[in-house]
């Protein structure tokens, strides 16, 4: 799986825009390596905060659009190569993965959307109804 000795990690969730990405703490909130101030975590590597969030803000302006790993890792400010695996370490998933549930995601609130305001016209419409008999 991993290197030897290493501690196994669960995958991170990518954040919303007004929190922290906290990286180097396992799930007791303990140090997994010496930083030389108690409570103070040690970054373990992924992408920079403003990096992640030009690649959010582009996704979410272009999600209707293809998208290519290289306009990604451009927005990112590093190569390809180096975006895949840092966009990994930050979310848990690949940047592909990511743009796939983004998109999934919005499809079903547009359709849960379209299919409240069609519940809705159809009540206004039988409203209408019992109104004028």
């Amino acid at each position: 799986m991993g290197r030897r000795g290493a501690i196994q990690r669960p995958p991170l969730r990518l954040l919303p825009n007004d929190e922290d990405v906290r990286h180097g703490r396992d799930d007791a909130g303990s140090e997994e390596s010496g930083s030389s101030e108690p409570g103070r975590s040690t970054f373990r590597g992924g992408l920079a905060g403003g990096a992640l969030r030009r690649v959010r803000v582009y996704i979410d302006d272009h999600i209707g659009e293809r998208i290519s790993l290289s306009e990604l890792a451009r927005q990112a400010g590093v190569s390809r190569f180096h975006f895949a695996r840092q966009f990994r370490l930050s979310t848990g998933e690949s940047p592909m993965e990511y743009l796939r549930r983004v998109r999934i995601e919005r499809s079903k609130s547009i359709l849960q959307t379209r299919a409240t305001h069609a519940r809705i016209w159809k009540y206004l419409q039988e409203l209408r109804g019992h109104a004028t008999n």
